[in-house]
């Protein structure tokens, strides 16, 4: 029953319900079965209709679209799409909202569901800039075995679109998905590319990187990151540092295989042409030369913080090849040898010295 105020604002007070004309209820009383169902019908259809209209007073459904869009996408967590079909089913507004926003797609694209599912969420995603994120976790409740060929269809249409490139597995499967990266159309939108294999140190589980994927323009990256992964030097340098002169974050790990690293030389020939970096971390990556204690001393103008493992001849050839005056943090860690000598660990703290000047 319908409650209204007063005109002198006094307790409210009762509203006429609105009643059925005597006409209806005499056509009910007189009706078979059949027009009974009719009217039955008809009665619900119209109670469906009052239902949706009173709805739309509801506070939840005058809510502005930027409010809703900021209530769901703090209700919808990574890779979350139950979040989704929950909200679309409290009301019309609500479902609209859901179906119609690619930013919520893309934050609940999960890479572990059946691949018409993935396809149906790439469809809302739209044009949106992706968010490629997998890891071993993932990979570990992949009962179906939907990862490898879900991401290769993703990057293997819409590599151009990444913004995130985040993938964390096994030798194998992280091979089969960079090799179906669809290099036609560069990739303008990708600021961070992250490939950390997880496989068992030794050679036979290294992830190979084809060249041409550092050979595709990255004008917007800013962090990249590989882990124990076999790749071309020189295509990191004729390739990812001649277009992405905006990366500022750098990790190289090859967790005690020195089989991967390069020297002091290359190295500082390919981190000047990063102008902006400021966050570098090298982990066994470097090995030393007879001619790297030549070289002279390359600026690396911004970078604040410096993380290095290797032995003591490659950490000390390496911050003698650089010059860091912005440096704020800096951490080495010596694979020392027992045939160190005292004179080694000198030319070491003199390379700090002289890198931090």
């Amino acid at each position: 029953m319908a409650m209204a105020n007063s005109i002198d604002g006094g307790l409210p007070h009762e509203v006429p319900p609105t009643t059925l004309p005597p006409e209806f209820l005499r056509t009910v009383l007189s009706s078979n079965a059949v027009e009974l169902d009719y009217i039955h019908a008809f009665l619900r259809h119209a109670m469906l209709q009052v239902s949706r209209r009173r709805n739309t007073f509801a506070i939840a459904a005058c809510l502005p679209y930027d409010v809703l869009f900021l209530i769901f996408d703090h209700a919808v967590g990574m890779k979350d799409n139950t979040a989704l079909r929950v909200l679309s089913q409290v009301c019309g507004r609500w479902q609209a909202v859901v179906l119609e926003d690619s930013l919520l797609w893309r934050k609940a694209l999960n890479l572990t569901g059946g691949r018409k599912w993935v396809r149906e969420v790439m469809r809302r995603t739209k044009e949106v800039p992706l968010w490629i994120n997998v890891n071993r976790y993932d990979f570990t409740e992949d009962y179906g075995e939907n990862i490898v060929p879900n991401v290769s269809l993703v990057i293997g249409n819409d590599f151009s679109r990444c913004a995130i490139l985040d993938i964390e597995g096994h030798s194998g499967e992280v091979e089969e998905v960079l090799d179906s990266v669809n290099t036609d159309y560069g990739a303008p939108l990708l600021h961070s590319l992250l490939i950390r294999n997880i496989s068992c140190p030794v050679q036979e589980y290294i992830v190979n990187i084809p060249d041409r994927l550092f050979r595709i323009p990255m004008p917007r990256l800013t962090s990249l990151c590989l882990e124990r992964c076999a790749f071309s030097w020189d295509a990191l340098h004729t390739g990812i540092a001649s277009h992405s002169h905006s990366l500022t974050s750098l990790c190289i790990s090859n967790v005690h295989d020195d089989t991967l690293a390069t020297t002091p030389f290359r190295l500082s020939l390919i981190l000047q042409s990063f102008p902006l970096l400021k966050d570098l971390r090298l982990w066994d990556a470097i090995v030393v030369t007879a001619s790297d204690h030549e070289i002279a001393a390359v600026t690396l103008q911004s970078l604040s913080s410096l993380h290095i493992q290797s032995s003591i001849g490659a950490c000390a050839a390496f911050l003698a090849a650089i010059c860091v005056p912005s440096l704020v943090d800096l951490m080495v860690d010596v694979n020392a040898a027992p045939e160190s000598s005292p004179g080694d660990i000198n030319e070491l703290m003199t390379s700090i010295q002289l890198a931090a000047l």
